[in-house]
């Protein structure tokens, strides 16, 4: 008889959503907190900004057409060592 051998647990990984709509954003952070990951939200871009200097995630997911210039830089302060990820 075979046991079964459970899946290991996700670790988790802050996620900083950046999305000046509320739906796409409010979706996407209830599916990733569901997958087990630490979600911060920000609509505006001076909360992504706060949030960037004060504690930045792991991982960073903003509408591409919304981003601004200084969060990109400031992202891309966050991880000298590695790129952000991209989650879409």
């Amino acid at each position: 008889m075979t046991v079964p051998v459970p899946s290991p647990a996700p670790i988790p990984v802050g996620v900083l959503v950046v999305d000046g709509e509320p739906q796409p954003e409010e979706g996407l952070a209830v599916v990733l907190r569901v997958g087990g990951q630490v979600v911060e939200s920000a609509r505006a871009g001076s909360k992504a900004l706060a949030v960037l200097a004060e504690d930045p995630p792991e991982a960073l997911e903003c509408d591409p057409s919304r981003i601004e210039h200084q969060i990109g830089e400031r992202a891309i302060g966050c991880w000298p060592s590695s790129p952000a990820e991209a989650l879409r």
